[in-house]
């Protein structure tokens, strides 16, 4: 096993996320056996969660791949559910670059840096008999920097 693709269908439009990017990595070549499929979760919380089942004991590093503006956030939950259950892999970040109109990625970014302050504590809470703590405040201060860095190269 060597990719995880996460997401469900947080729209409710009947299209799963994880289905989604499993027939695109297909038809790039990367065989169906290598895929594990996670189709339940709606939030990067859960996303992260969930995956976890999927690890290997012997896994050591994890490439995380999402959305540029969604990066920082997206490593944030990652790092802070992983600790939560005593995992201590080294995360990579490897941003998709998101493409569209100026006006559109800096109202991302911004909702981005909403979600971080205000929804990821509750998010953090979503987990049924799951405590995840949050993260320190500089933790919380070095992933919104990164957004605000993002904002200002718009």
């Amino acid at each position: 096993l060597s990719m995880i693709v996460c997401g469900g269908d947080p729209k409710n439009i009947g299209i799963k996320e994880a289905e989604v990017m499993k027939k695109e990595l297909v038809a790039r070549g990367v065989q169906d056996g290598m895929i594990a499929v996670e189709s339940k979760s709606l939030i990067t919380v859960h996303n992260a969660y969930e995956a976890i089942q999927f690890l290997a004991s012997e896994c050591k590093r994890i490439l995380l791949v999402t959305s540029d503006f969604h990066m920082p956030r997206a490593l944030y939950v990652f790092e802070a559910v992983f600790a939560s259950q005593g995992l201590s892999f080294e995360i990579e970040p490897h941003p998709a670059e998101s493409n569209g109109r100026k006006a559109k990625k800096k109202q991302r970014l911004r909702d981005e840096i909403d979600a971080l302050v205000r929804r990821t504590p509750n998010d953090l809470k979503t987990i049924k008999g799951v405590n995840i703590p949050l993260p320190s405040k500089k933790r919380l201060d070095e992933a919104v920097s990164q957004v605000n860095e993002m904002l200002a190269e718009i």
